[in-house]
C-alpha cells in the first residue's frame, strides 16, 4: 500500500504540470492535454478500490482547481469512470498499448461531451460544430496521453516495487 501511495504523488505532479503549464492547438481549439484523466484511468485499472478512490478524488480536485469546471465536477465524473473501469478491469489487457489509446480516446471524448454539457447546464450553449470538435478533440488527446501515463506510472510501480494491480 505504502508503495502505491509513494509513486502517486510524484505521478500526480508530473500530470498536473503537463496538464497545466500548456496545452495543443487541435482541431482550430485549444486544448489543454488530459493527463490528468489518464491518471484516473491508471489509477482505476492499477490500484485497489478505497485506494483508487481516495486518489481520485485527489485527481478530481487537482482538474478542477486547473480548469473552469466548477469545483467537484471531475471528482464526479472521474468517479463514475473508476467505478466501470474497476467493474470491466478483469477483461481489459491493460498494459498493451493498443488497449490504453483506445480507452483514453473514449475516456477523453466521454469527458468532453459531459464539460459540454456542464457548459450547456450553466446556459452557454456552443454550436453543434464546437461540441463535434471538443469531443474528437479531447478523445484524440486522451488517447496520446493516456499511453504515455500508463508508462511512467508503470515504470514508477515497478521502481519501488510495487505490485499495482495485482489483489
Amino acid at each position: 500500500m505504502g508503495n502505491e501511495v509513494i509513486v502517486f504523488g510524484p505521478l500526480l505532479l508530473l500530470c498536473a504540470a503537463a496538464e497545466g503549464i500548456g496545452g495543443v492547438r487541435l482541431l482550430g481549439g485549444w486544448i489543454s492535454p488530459p493527463f490528468l484523466l489518464s491518471l484516473s484511468a491508471y489509477c482505476a485499472l492499477t490500484r485497489r478500490s478505497w485506494i483508487m478512490a481516495a486518489e481520485i478524488v485527489v485527481v478530481g480536485i487537482v482538474q478542477d482547481s486547473i480548469s473552469f469546471t466548477p469545483l467537484g465536477f471531475s471528482i464526479a465524473i472521474f468517479g463514475l469512470m473508476g467505478v466501470v473501469l474497476e467493474r470491466i478491469r478483469p477483461v481489459l489487457y491493460a498494459s498493451h498499448l493498443i488497449t490504453q489509446a483506445v480507452l483514453g480516446g473514449v475516456l477523453g471524448a466521454v469527458f468532453g461531451f459531459s464539460g459540454a454539457v456542464a457548459y450547456m447546464a450553466r446556459g452557454v450553449m456552443p454550436s453543434l460544430t464546437t461540441l463535434i470538435r471538443v469531443i474528437t478533440g479531447m478523445s484524440i488527446a486522451a488517447a496520446v496521453t493516456t499511453p504515455v501515463t500508463f508508462w511512467v506510472g508503470g515504470h514508477l510501480d515497478r521502481m519501488v516495487g510495487s505490485h499495482a494491480g495485482a489483489h
